[in-house]
């Protein structure tokens, strides 16, 4: 069998199961897939990881106590230090779901995340 994570946020992990259960993934014997949050998997690796990110579209979904934030309402994460906080969390996240895969790394996000995807040195240092 092959071993495969799916690596979300919190606030998505169930809706996640559902949908995989719903179509028979998680039953497959020839395929094992776990759905993990990436901070509960920080620390480990993977063969093969799906990184999906906030299912909303945002930077953090919208269940998060932090989404209530003005700053998340006006889209202008980086303008207030509360939306500086915001990138910086959602970048750490999205760099400790990059690099647990070994082999093969699949991103599952929307355009407006791909910017906040820039893998500088900056974030590798924190």
């Amino acid at each position: 069998t092959e071993d495969h994570i799916v690596l979300c946020w919190w606030e998505d992990k169930k809706e996640i199961e559902e949908a995989l259960l719903k179509d028979g993934y998680l039953h497959r014997r020839e395929i094992n897939i776990n759905i993990e949050t990436v901070r509960r998997f920080k620390g480990c690796e993977c063969e093969t990881v799906i990184l999906v990110l906030p299912l909303d579209g945002t930077l953090v979904p919208r269940q998060h106590p932090m989404s209530a934030l003005e700053t998340l309402q006006s889209q202008s994460y980086g303008n207030a230090p509360e939306g500086e906080e915001l990138v910086h969390e959602f970048k750490k996240n999205c760099y400790v779901g990059i690099s647990r895969a070994q082999t093969l790394l699949v991103v599952i996000g929307t355009q407006a995340q791909l910017p906040y995807l820039n893998w500088s040195t900056e974030l590798m240092d924190t």
